[in-house]
């Protein structure tokens, strides 16, 4: 849990960037590359088909990494998922700054944990890759 205030603050905005990134820049942006797989298989996992391959019915698939089909399903139900599944996603990646801000803070102090979170959650390459139904943000 978060309990320094500075560090929260930091976790707050590097929260808001990204959900500002996905109204602003993202909504009604068709999926495209990779993420036409992953948000489709979210899809097919939320209609209780678990793992059935989004476009060739009748079959499964395992052709992408499954934690980041899973970790948007539940919200996938919902009537053009897309917007959706990319604020969640935010949300992981929001997540992600606040663990790297507090591992860094354990490993080498507040200073440290604290200029991690920021650059974590100012760097352009994170908080553009949090805005997209790809697997980059539950890697980190």
């Amino acid at each position: 849990m978060v309990r320094d205030r500075s560090l929260l603050l930091i976790v707050a905005v590097a929260g808001l960037l990204r959900v500002a990134y996905v109204l602003l820049a993202k909504r009604g942006q068709p999926v495209a590359g990779d993420e036409i797989y992953y948000s489709g298989q979210a899809e097919v996992i939320a209609e209780g088909r678990w793992f059935a391959h989004p476009f060739e019915p009748d079959t499964f698939a395992a052709d992408h990494v499954p934690l980041t089909s899973l970790a948007v399903a539940p919200v996938s139900w919902i009537d053009h998922p897309v917007l959706w599944q990319r604020l969640l996603m935010a949300l992981y990646g929001t997540a992600v700054v606040a663990l790297l801000g507090m591992l860094t803070w354990r490993l080498a102090g507040r200073r440290a944990g604290l200029i991690a979170a920021t650059v974590a959650g100012l760097y352009a390459n994170r908080w553009m890759n949090d805005g997209l139904v790809m697997a980059e943000t539950l890697a980190a």
